[in-house]
């Protein structure tokens, strides 16, 4: 055997010896991949500018950290021992979610979540929609949320910073509407050509 031929052989045995080593120490099986959280990142418009926001799935649904919330809309979230529920401050009132229902209070307008909030490794998270349900009730400016597109406006007058990219909630209608109003003024002035034409 030449020697060219004897390192080839020698090389795959000391690799087959290195592949079985590994799979003996792993029990046979390749190690699992490294799982992550999938978040959704919303995005927040307001006077001063974007933010991004995270969610979570959960059981089925997209929750938001208290942090988060805190983070974005400056909310501050406290156990209330009497009462054994969750108070959110923001702005000076107070929004009472229970945590075993999910339904939430706003100064005695009751409302309900689409599941109640659950406590995690960064604390308590709450679904989503306590933006839309809750939040909104209460924060000024007005809150626009739009779950489609993960967009929330701040304040009416914002909107006119978002692009067309950024809001395909009202880009899918926006053009019918149009299409529509032009329809429209064209039989008006086709009308009055007609009755100017028959005096």
């Amino acid at each position: 055997m030449s020697p060219r031929l004897t390192r080839l052989v020698l090389g795959g045995v000391a690799l087959a010896m290195a592949l079985a080593s590994v799979a003996v120490i792993g029990g046979g099986q390749a190690p699992p991949a490294p799982t992550t959280s999938q978040q959704t990142l919303w995005t927040v418009i307001g006077p001063d500018g974007r933010r991004p926001m995270a969610t979570t799935p959960s059981g089925g649904r997209e929750m938001v950290t208290a942090e988060e919330l805190g983070r974005v809309f400056g909310v501050e979230l406290r156990e209330d021992p009497l009462t054994r529920g969750l108070a959110l401050t923001v702005q000076g009132k107070t929004i009472v979610v229970s945590p075993t229902t999910g339904l939430a209070s706003i100064g005695g307008r009751v409302v309900t979540l689409s599941t109640p909030p659950v406590r995690g490794e960064r604390g308590w998270s709450l679904p989503m929609d306590v933006v839309d349900r809750a939040l909104a009730l209460v924060y000024q400016p007005r809150l626009d949320v739009r779950p489609v597109s993960h967009l929330i406006i701040v304040g009416g007058a914002t909107r006119r910073g978002v692009g067309a990219f950024d809001d395909p909630e009202r880009t899918v209608a926006g053009p019918l509407i149009d299409r529509h109003r032009r329809r429209v003024r064209q039989c008006a002035e086709r009308q009055h050509e007609i009755r100017r034409a028959g005096r």
